[in-house]
């Protein structure tokens, strides 16, 4: 889709075309700071439309200009606080979705989506209470974990995190093993069973990391996993995959422990900097071990040591920004 130009879009926000209309509503969420308060009025006024796609881009465009620390007058607050109660189970995901940017009391909101009569709205609301351990938060997750609904519960299970239940740690070791239409959320579900680190997922984490018939990414993020789990036999599959002769599985691993890093394998991933001619794989090597500084700040800077030499060009720069960042960070 073609954005039109914001003096353009100021005009099209008002068409009778929808199609106007919407591309209007994209380009002025994304305009120059320069067209702020022309754009914020704009996108504001277009909040009534009778099109629910471009009602939810409103929203969008506005948590846009909230990201970059434009403030929203009381009455625009006002009004999409009422567009929780909209008609249409996208706009009310939107506003949900959104509504740390919008609200001081925007964990209420949250609260209140879990209760949604579309599932759609529900699993957004399970989403965005990944990292409350507060009990209210996980009273209204372990209810979402019988819904109706398989995804709001799966979703559900995945946002629990740290504090998975048994019953949601049930959910998540069935789902991995077989995930069926819902394998988009199988990297999410193994975090979260690395997370909670309960030994029941422990084999069914090992299953999959080792089979033949998940993907690369799936069985690296396995893996990954698996290093949580204090058994030193745990670390075997992932070192397979960092000597593996295919780059696409290298890669797949080093991505894996970026998300999930572990002290134990930073010594193999330092290898893997100082031996491979990919700068990708450079790249890569080092953002896991910055992950594993952010966890151990002297292991991290230890590591980084190890593979200063032989770098150059911009691979040599990303590697002072990280170890400058670290310096930096024992100092204060």
């Amino acid at each position: 889709m073609e954005l039109p130009r914001t003096e353009i879009a100021l005009k099209d926000i008002n068409s009778k075309n929808p199609m106007a209309r919407y591309a209007a509503a994209v380009s002025l969420a994304v305009s120059d700071d320069n067209f702020s308060s022309q754009s914020i009025e704009a996108l504001f006024k277009a909040s009534d439309d009778p099109f629910e796609e471009i009602r939810a881009q409103v929203v969008e465009g506005l948590a846009e200009w909230r990201l970059r620390n434009f403030e929203l007058d009381s009455n625009k607050i006002a009004k999409l606080k009422s567009l929780l109660k909209d008609e249409s189970p996208q706009v009310r995901s939107s506003v949900i979705s959104n509504s740390a940017l919008f609200f001081t009391d925007y964990h209420e909101f949250i609260l209140n989506g879990v209760n949604d009569k579309e599932q759609g709205v529900r699993a957004c609301a399970a989403d965005q209470l990944s990292g409350f351990s507060d009990e209210k938060s996980l009273d209204a997750l372990k209810n979402l974990l019988t819904d109706s609904d398989k995804e709001v519960s799966l979703r559900a299970a995945i946002a629990m995190g740290k504090d998975a239940s048994a019953d949601a740690i049930m959910i998540l070791v069935n789902f991995i093993s077989h995930p069926g239409s819902y394998y988009i959320y199988i990297t999410d579900a193994v975090v979260t069973l690395a997370l909670a680190k309960n030994d029941i997922a422990k084999d069914a984490l090992y299953k999959k990391a080792t089979g033949f018939f998940a993907s690369s990414d799936v069985r690296a993020i396995c893996c990954a996993a698996l290093l949580r789990f204090e058994n030193p036999l745990q670390l075997d599959p992932a070192l397979k995959l960092l000597k593996s002769y295919s780059r696409k599985t290298r890669t797949s691993i080093l991505q894996a422990l970026f998300r999930l890093p572990h002290t134990s394998i930073g010594k193999n991933v330092a290898e893997i900097i100082n031996n491979s001619n990919s700068d990708m794989e450079k790249s890569l090597g080092i953002e896991v071990l910055k992950a594993i500084k952010e966890i151990d700040c002297d292991k991290g800077m230890e590591l980084l040591q190890t593979v200063k030499d032989g770098l150059e060009g911009d691979i040599l720069l990303e590697w002072e920004a990280v170890y400058n960042e670290g310096v930096n960070a024992v100092n204060e």
